[in-house]
């Protein structure tokens, strides 16, 4: 049986939700604060060396693959990268002192641990697409006396709490992760370097179509800054 809510608990809860929604007014405007500029960054998951003796020729193959639920064009920028450094893309990888060979396994939301974690474990290995793009969410629920109260005061707290939530701010992290595979051609044969390479874009309230060219080409440009 549902008891009635009393004139003194309306006025305690009421009071108590006030001081939510100050706090999570202040919250937002600290983030907003600390994230307001975007902020692009490449890691990888170890340093990749090549033999300054073999850079004399100046030629390179690239093949991407993209295995992500995304549609991007990565070829183009990270070809323009390579020839930016002053090396000629060729059709035929026998004829390249550089294999780039890249695969595109996530691109999108992400959560920035879980994104670290994919990084730290290195080329090939296993990680959890869902744990990387991992979403946040709540949620609410009571019975018997607090079911009770929370609907004497509903009304308030739904309205009051659209008011905030209409200027509320969240920190949004977007990211492009990488494999990488780099052959290198020596006198001596071939050394392979392998990777695992992510560019991440943190900013307030951050759209994909307004950080997929920044994203991308920062990532494009760190592996054909590699040469």
């Amino acid at each position: 049986m549902m008891r009635r809510v009393s004139g003194i608990q309306k006025i305690v809860l009421m009071a108590a939700g006030s001081v939510m929604l100050v706090g999570l007014g202040c919250s937002a405007t600290q983030v907003a604060l600390e994230k307001k500029d975007l902020k692009v960054q490449t890691k990888m998951s170890q340093s990749i060396f090549l033999d300054l003796d073999n850079q004399i020729e100046k030629s390179a193959f690239l093949e991407i693959k993209n295995t992500s639920d995304k549609e991007i064009d990565f070829d183009t920028p990270v070809r323009k990268a390579i020839e930016n450094r002053g090396y000629k893309i060729v059709d035929n990888a026998k004829e390249a002192a550089y294999i780039y060979q890249v695969n595109v396994l996530y691109v999108g939301e992400a959560d920035p641990a879980a994104l670290r974690t994919a990084v730290h474990a290195g080329y090939g290995s296993a990680w959890g697409g869902g744990a990387v793009g991992g979403a946040v969410g709540y949620g609410l629920g009571g019975t018997g006396r607090s079911a009770a109260l929370g609907a004497g005061i509903g009304g308030f707290l739904v309205g009051a709490t659209e008011l905030v939530t209409g200027s509320l701010t969240k920190d949004v992290t977007f990211a492009v992760m990488t494999d990488l595979q780099l052959t290198e051609k020596t006198s001596k044969g071939k050394k392979i370097h392998q990777a695992r390479v992510a560019s991440t874009a943190e900013q307030v309230n951050l759209e994909w179509e307004e950080t997929k060219d920044p994203l991308v080409h920062g990532l494009a440009k760190s592996l054909g800054g590699l040469l």
